[in-house]
């Protein structure tokens, strides 16, 4: 599954995936990336089937 991450900002962590769907991990990941970089909103966009969007705010 092709994957881009972007940092907007120092503010916003934006995933932008092409795959069939988001799953569980695929958040989980995301979350990852927050608490490892100290970001406390993430966006993980899908232009799978459908397109998707999830918002994940990880509070320190």
């Amino acid at each position: 599954m092709p994957v881009l991450y972007l940092v907007v900002d120092d503010k916003v962590i934006v995933e932008v995936k092409a795959g069939a769907n988001l799953t569980k991990a695929h958040e989980v990941q995301l979350v990852n990336y927050l608490r490892a970089t100290g970001i406390e909103m993430g966006l993980l966009v899908n232009f799978g089937q459908k397109v998707e969007i999830k918002r994940r705010i990880f509070g320190q």
